[in-house]
């Protein structure tokens, strides 16, 4: 099947919460808000390193966006795409 350009972001999306490492951190993000990556990772019981690659992979399909201040990397949910998203599969049901 052939993708549409409208159809690619959120193929993307989908794909980055297909992992439930991922998933898991993804949704400790919408619940609390914006985190520092460490407590992320011990909330979800992930090595930072590893968790760091999951958040690389979120980011890069739009699901969050990170900060960096100082030493720490903050990371949040991109409401805009999670907005995108929900429309999205309503309209299919």
């Amino acid at each position: 099947m052939k993708m549409t350009l409208e159809a690619a972001p959120s193929a993307a999306c989908f794909r980055a919460l297909s992992n439930p490492a991922r998933l898991e951190a993804f949704f400790h993000l919408v619940r609390a808000g914006e985190l520092p990556a460490g407590r992320i990772a011990k909330a979800v019981r992930i090595p930072g390193p590893t968790l760091s690659r999951h958040l690389a992979v979120l980011r890069e399909a739009g699901l969050i966006r990170c900060r960096r201040e100082r030493r720490n990397v903050y990371c949040s949910v991109r409401a805009d795409t999670v907005t995108r998203l929900i429309r999205i599969l309503t309209a299919c049901c």
